[in-house]
């Protein structure tokens, strides 16, 4: 798709779990493996074990001129570039502070939903207040349940019916499923015909969507 990444000026991480974040990567920012140091710092936000990792993995003194850690807390809008963002929380590894994200922007609404499983309480709670374009949610379970740590379409499909009956999405919003896995059991063509039955749009490397 021709992504020029040197273009990325603001990281939001939802959690530490290597498959989201993997810092070591942070230090090709820098010469000699890169040289666009002129484009500016690239800005990343995450939780307190996002940040811990961070600082394990990569000399983050020596890459002030490249990159700048901002460490986030559920419900607290703040502003990366010219979105706001609000960190909410995510019902996933226990031992974290997981998050996922509404991502404001130009007059739209993004909730940015996975890795979790059906949402918390407080974060239901939040949502209230809100309503969405567009929601994307975890999928990694494909046509099978968890709710845990994960979701599958079952899940997605509550989380959807909830969402609807609340108010917080209407006729217009865009519901969208990502984060597949092997554990889902189904072949991309499978999934994306089973989850239009339900009003969902199926992504894949390099999907656009409108909204």
């Amino acid at each position: 798709q021709h992504l020029d990444l040197s273009g990325i000026h603001h990281l939001i991480v939802t959690h530490s779990h290597q498959d989201h974040f993997y810092p070591e990567e942070l230090a090709m920012r820098r010469p000699p493996y890169a040289h666009f140091s002129q484009l500016g710092i690239l800005h990343i936000y995450g939780n307190d074990k996002v940040k811990e990792k961070l600082r394990s993995r990569v000399k983050i003194e020596e890459m002030s001129e490249y990159v700048e850690f901002n460490e986030v807390s559920p419900f607290q809008p703040f502003r990366a570039g010219k979105a706001v963002v609000t960190p909410l929380k995510a019902r996933h590894d226990p031992k974290e502070n997981c998050l996922i994200y509404l991502i404001e922007l130009e007059g739209k609404c993004v909730l940015y939903g996975h890795d979790t499983g059906y949402f918390p309480e407080e974060t239901w709670s939040y949502l209230k207040e809100k309503h969405l374009d567009t929601v994307i949610l975890d999928c990694t379970y494909g046509p099978d349940s968890d709710g845990t740590y994960h979701m599958g379409l079952p899940n997605d499909i509550q989380v959807k019916e909830r969402l609807l009956e609340e108010g917080m999405a209407g006729e217009g919003t865009l519901f969208i499923v990502t984060h597949f896995s092997h554990n889902g059991g189904m072949l991309h063509e499978e999934l994306a015909a089973l989850a239009e039955r339900h009003g969902f749009k199926t992504t894949f490397d390099g999907a656009e969507f409108e909204i």
